[in-house]
């Protein structure tokens, strides 16, 4: 079962399935207009992985930059993502969509 996050940040909190992972996309690309994702490294052991970069999204309705590192850490198995976990900056994903 999918269950919100914050209330300000409706994209948030666990996603799960194929209908999580849609519902994920779907929601976070009505709320951010994405300007730039980088990544800077891959790092794989086994059916682990860790990926590291920066991005920056503007707010759709307030029009405010979000700027934040990130790191994703996945999990693959027989070629498909089983696990995707996304670490980055919620205080300034806090202030980006709820500070004046």
């Amino acid at each position: 079962m999918d269950r919100a996050g914050l209330p300000q940040v409706p994209w948030s909190g666990p996603r799960s399935g194929r209908d999580g992972v849609r519902a994920f996309f779907a929601t976070l690309h009505e709320y951010l207009q994405p300007e730039e994702f980088t990544v800077t490294h891959i790092v794989v052991d086994g059916e682990q992985g860790v990926i590291l970069g920066h991005l920056r999204d503007t707010v759709k309705a307030s029009g405010k930059p979000l700027t934040t590192p990130f790191a994703a850490h996945l999990t693959v198995v027989d070629g498909q993502v089983a696990r995707y976990h996304l670490f980055e900056d919620t205080h300034a994903l806090h202030r980006a969509v709820t500070e004046s």
